[in-house]
């Protein structure tokens, strides 16, 4: 059977689905605000199924009899991606590798998780988004003292912030080139690479200025047919796009079955039309 590798996050994995099972359980947590560690303990059989036959990546399985290769964990950054891939082995099989984007700060400024540098030993692998907040309430970890050193501040200030934010930005470039590096080796050995955009605004204008990902990024088809590769034109397209908007009180930004049905549509489409499924 063919394999399709898809590399994504919580999007992806398909989290907030259970919410739409009829079942006690979930009907009173649709009441009550809902993010993940609400929903683990309350995971069982039949809504992992659940989950994963509804979400996007399930619904491309039964549609074109493909089998997928995913991360198991909720959640993911380029790392994780990255850890998927190395986990694969055998990838004769593998067709298309397939990869949701979603945010530059839940990178560290390294791909590797056992990395041994100063700085990811100094932070303990965290995240630049992970930084910000604390800066903002002036805490200084480990971590913030670390690059406070590099550029020889003494305190965190307006000054500060602003050299942070520049040291951020340059931090998502290296990352993103080093992920991309990796995604050239992938498709030259194992199979094309698509990009699906990120979710969020502010990065889905970020990864606009590197012409690998854009050259590959697919088109999401909202309602009445309506086609852009910008995530917020596409998920503004539907009547209810996230968990939130069919539950309010959950505020959870997850997508609805209705989205997951037309990133499915999407991805169907993509490979029907240029690669003759």
């Amino acid at each position: 059977m063919n394999h399709i590798i898809f590399l994504g996050c919580s999007f992806t994995w398909g989290e907030g689905l259970e919410l739409f099972i009829e079942e006690e359980k979930w009907i009173k947590q649709r009441e009550l605000y809902t993010e993940y560690q609400h929903l683990y303990p309350l995971e069982d059989e039949k809504s992992k199924q659940y989950r994963e036959k509804n979400r996007y990546v399930g619904i491309v399985e039964r549609e074109l009899g493909i089998k997928p290769i995913m991360d198991d964990k909720n959640g993911g950054c380029f790392s994780t991606k990255y850890e998927v891939m190395r986990d694969v082995g055998d990838t004769s099989n593998v067709k298309h590798i397939f990869v949701q984007l979603s945010q530059i700060n839940r990178n560290a400024p390294h791909l590797y998780w056992n990395c041994r540098c100063s700085y990811c030993l100094s932070t303990g692998w965290k995240p630049m988004g992970q930084l910000y907040i604390p800066m903002l309430q002036n805490t200084i970890t480990d971590a913030i003292q670390y690059i406070m050193d590099l550029y020889g501040a003494t305190k965190i200030d307006h000054d500060f912030l602003g050299k942070f934010l520049v040291f951020q930005e340059w931090v998502g470039d290296y990352v993103t080139n080093l992920f991309i590096e990796n995604c050239k080796i992938w498709e030259e050995t194992i199979a094309p690479i698509h990009f699906i955009d990120s979710w969020s605004i502010e990065d889905s204008q970020y990864w606009e200025k590197f012409p690998y990902i854009q050259d590959r990024r697919i088109n999401l088809i909202g309602k009445n047919g309506r086609i852009s590769k910008k995530f917020k034109v596409f998920s503004d397209s539907l009547d209810q796009p996230y968990v939130s908007d069919i539950f309010p009180k959950t505020q959870n930004g997850h997508p609805s079955l209705e989205m997951h049905q037309h990133l499915a549509k999407s991805v169907i489409s993509h490979l029907r039309e240029n690669f003759g499924y």
